[in-house]
């Protein structure tokens, strides 16, 4: 019967993170960082359900070779969980932009060496755990250790996901941020259950139940996001608008449209994968110029080889300022990229306060004529 519940609970999240590991893998061809480490994650969980499946099955059989393998699977078993916890808090800092980036990563990875060094030493020293004279598990003193490494990865991680939600305004973003912030319920519950009903595996399930939630949740949320650069797309543009007008009527809203010019000549020139390369590169000037911004603006790829920043509340000069800022930083991008052609942009500008989603559109619409103009100017220029 322990067999069967071994089998059938392992099996069952197996499948079902294969799935997702599957979805996440086909669906998108070029991978972010985020995607990938979140693939990790997945492969790491079913490495975790995995060695569970097997340490179960072989727990308490005592024919040759059975207490090796009950050994080596406890302890993947042990790594895998420590493993997840790290990527957990990875994926998290790649994910929201306001956490503050692993600074020292040594030092974030120092706690995972440590335990995988116990780890491997286990057979000799047996401080995790132990394999009886019945070749069933029993837990060792330096099972606290690997409860405190764990867990220490989830919870700071989640302190400051809820940090973040504290200080995040925008509906949306908080939306986006939420299930972050749910992640470590599921596995704290289970971890629990199996801490206090020794023989229950259930873990394994709390994480499961984990990843789908935030499978699900990066997938809606990439329907709101540009797949080659990052940025916001259209509809998330919809969707900032729909916040924006909601909320902040009577707040003036900026709107730089801006377009790449010679784009077509680029893409015609050195081909599609060039023409997509400047697009990235115009992404990333953007975001640097986002950056030097005291409010937080929001940025997004309008469509083709235009982009959309909003700028909230902002007078002429700082307006100006960021105008002038994404011009030179193309210069700079450019003599450090040393690229086959000249990159740089036409923009154009329009300010007003948005009672609707309507108001706001018709300010991009004066901003895409403006933009036309400067573009005009550019080429009697050239």
């Amino acid at each position: 019967m322990n067999i069967i519940y071994y089998v059938e609970i392992n099996l069952i999240c197996i499948i079902i993170l294969f799935l997702f590991y599957n979805q996440i893998q086909n669906k998108y061809m070029q991978q972010s960082e985020a995607e990938l480490v979140l693939r990790h994650l997945i492969i790491t969980a079913i490495v975790f359900c995995l060695s569970d499946m097997i340490a179960g099955i072989f727990r308490g059989q005592l024919f040759s070779g059975a207490r090796i393998i009950i050994e080596f699977s406890n302890l993947i078993y042990d790594e895998s969980l420590v493993i997840i916890a790290y990527l957990w808090m990875k994926f998290v800092h790649i994910r929201i932009n306001k956490i503050e980036p692993l600074k020292n990563n040594f030092l974030v990875k120092l706690p995972l060496i440590i335990f995988t060094l116990a780890a491997i030493t286990n057979p000799f020293t047996n401080f995790l755990f132990s394999i009886n004279e019945k070749n069933l598990y029993v837990r060792g003193s330096g099972i606290i250790f690997h409860w405190i490494i764990t867990y220490s990865y989830f919870v700071i991680t989640t302190i400051q996901v809820i940090k973040l939600l504290i200080l995040e305004k925008s509906k949306l973003k908080r939306q986006e941020i939420i299930p972050l912030a749910y992640f470590f319920i599921a596995p704290l519950i289970c971890s629990l259950i199996q801490m206090v009903f020794y023989g229950i595996s259930s873990t394994q399930v709390g994480v499961s139940i984990s990843l789908v939630m935030i499978c699900l949740s990066y997938q809606s949320n990439r329907i709101l996001t540009d797949t080659l650069t990052g940025l916001n797309n259209r509809r998330g543009l919809e969707h900032f608008l729909h916040d924006f007008t909601l909320h902040y009527p009577k707040t003036n809203l900026t709107f730089l449209l801006i377009d790449l010019n010679k784009f077509k000549l680029i893409n015609d020139k050195y081909g599609h994968s060039e023409g997509d390369n400047a697009l990235c590169h115009t992404a990333e000037v953007l975001k640097d110029v986002c950056k030097g911004t005291t409010k937080r603006p929001f940025l997004c790829r309008y469509g083709g080889d235009e982009f959309v920043l909003a700028l909230i509340n902002e007078d002429i000069r700082e307006i100006n300022r960021i105008e002038k800022d994404i011009n030179e930083k193309f210069k700079e991008k450019m003599t450090k990229k040393k690229t086959p052609y000249v990159l740089s942009v036409s923009i154009g500008i329009s300010s007003g306060c948005c009672s609707n989603i309507d108001d706001a559109r018709k300010l991009i619409s004066i901003a895409d004529e403006a933009m036309y103009e400067n573009k005009k100017q550019y080429k009697l220029n050239r």
